[in-house]
């Protein structure tokens, strides 16, 4: 079975579950994946449920399920089952989340709080995902999403703070874009699509949610609130390290350059215009010690005390 072959590959789905007795529904946006939601038909009883066909392997996609299944303080997507394919990946029966409310309405200290709680509960877990490190696959180009990754990761030293010895690695969601989290029924926040979990710094996760909910284009601004609310929720006012700031700068630039990638490989092509204005404003604020304004921010918001570790905010290097 290939993962693109349309309705032929959702019947194959269906019968390789043992489902019947539902409509399917195609769900746009999905990377990789062909996701479909599925409505019980009328007579028949039970809510929602999504069903995806992921390239990633079946044994890897039970290993996060179980991961997923071990979290109680955040209100996630569960599988339900899984059935490896013939020719490579899994087809995947999972709890659909309903969604009310436009996820821009979520705000950005909720947000930070439930991946603080995510978090932690992801630590917890017996599975460490060690097998599974964080690791860019990049080419220098004259993109200037490439030219900006020289400058904030190699010349502003960020890299021994996303991937060295010193960055306190775990596991997290490692795919917070604004399509996987949302406001459920109940009104909490929830997380869905844990494919990417990886072992990584938990600030990649924060650095997702930057770059792609905080920065505005035509021209390019960033929301430098909305990502100091983030981050006093994930930790504390008082208590927003500096090497988490420098890390969520050289962690947003490598993402950026992720997405030009995406979109120019064609997979996305909405995506190369946005990527390329977020890498320019990043080579424009190449000189700047503190260019998303978090340093300054926070400082303005609390006063600066022993226990302060983000007054060093005429520096943005390690």
């Amino acid at each position: 079975m290939t993962l693109d072959s349309g309705t032929d590959s959702l019947q194959q789905a269906l019968i390789a579950l043992g489902l019947s007795g539902y409509a399917a529904d195609p769900v746009e946006g999905a990377f990789q994946s062909r996701v479909w939601r599925l409505r019980p038909l009328p007579g028949t009883t039970g809510g929602d449920l999504v069903l995806r066909l992921t390239p990633k392997p079946y044994p890897l996609i039970k290993r996060i399920g179980r991961i997923v299944d071990g979290i109680t303080t955040v209100t996630c997507a569960r599988t339900l089952a899984a059935a490896p394919l013939a020719e490579g990946g899994t087809v995947h029966l999972a709890t659909w989340l309903p969604e009310t409310g436009p996820r821009g309405d979520i705000r950005m200290r909720e947000l930070g709080a439930t991946m603080a709680r995510l978090h932690a509960a992801l630590a917890a877990q017996p599975d460490p995902l060690a097998d599974r490190p964080l690791t860019f696959d990049l080419v220098d180009t004259d993109d200037s999403w490439s030219r900006a990754r020289q400058v904030w990761v190699t010349d502003r030293r960020a890299w021994p703070l996303i991937n060295g010895p010193a960055a306190a690695h775990q596991v997290i969601h490692g795919d917070t874009h604004t399509g996987n989290y949302l406001r459920t029924g109940s009104g909490e926040i929830g997380l869905i699509d844990f494919d990417k979990m990886m072992r990584a710094n938990p600030v990649f996760d924060l650095a997702k949610i930057v770059d792609s909910a905080l920065f505005r284009y035509g021209p390019t601004t960033f929301d430098t609130d909305g990502a100091c609310d983030l981050l006093e929720s994930y930790y504390a006012p008082d208590a927003v390290p500096e090497t988490a700031i420098t890390a969520l700068e050289g962690l947003a630039v490598l993402i950026n350059e992720c997405v030009g990638i995406i979109g120019r490989d064609g997979i996305k092509p909405d995506l190369p215009n946005q990527a390329e204005a977020t890498g320019q404003w990043w080579l424009e604020h190449s000189g700047d010690p503190d260019p998303l304004g978090i340093r300054a921010t926070l400082a303005r918001r609390v006063p600066v005390g022993p226990t302060r570790t983000t007054s060093s905010v005429s520096s943005g290097t390690a």
